[in-house]
């Protein structure tokens, strides 16, 4: 799916950046990242492609339950869920993102626990923001410790 705001900022920004060749040859791997066949929005176009799965945002989207077909998607890198109303993530299933690099939990007002276990078993996760949350205290120390090769950020 494309966003043109989206793509014009990318290619403002790279021409800011860079030379004609390196803006070229990243502006097609930007649009290849995040506009090509391997970035999903909702679940349903997901589902129907689940070894395609790169990207997959699911901010804003209002769910009240986590979707747990989530960890049908193997090859899943960055996992984008801000601003949904669950209290809980699944202890469970987390093992199956192997190559999960970037978890976004931000804006999750009513999320007070995590599965600090769970979350431990995402040894490739390299970034996970917990940005405002209503995390009881200690969580985010619990997941940092259980996951110390991922930055987390809280603020």
């Amino acid at each position: 799916m494309k966003n043109p705001f989206i793509q014009t900022i990318l290619i403002l920004l790279l021409t800011m950046a860079g030379t004609g060749t390196i803006l070229a040859q990243t502006e097609v791997e930007l649009d290849n990242k995040m506009f090509g066949g391997n970035w999903f929005d909702t679940m349903e176009e997901a589902k129907q492609k689940p070894n395609e799965v790169y990207y997959l945002d699911l901010s804003l989207q209002k769910l009240k339950t986590f979707p747990v077909e989530i960890f049908n998607f193997p090859n899943l890198k960055e996992l984008h869920l801000p601003y949904n109303y669950w209290s809980s993530l699944p202890a469970t299933g987390w093992e199956k993102l192997t190559k999960l690099e970037i978890l976004d939990l931000s804006g999750n007002y009513y999320l007070n626990k995590l599965p600090v276990d769970g979350l431990a078993q995402l040894k490739a996760l390299r970034s996970l923001l917990l940005k405002d949350n209503k995390l009881n205290a200690g969580e985010a120390d619990k997941v940092a410790k259980a996951l110390p090769n991922a930055k987390v950020e809280t603020k």
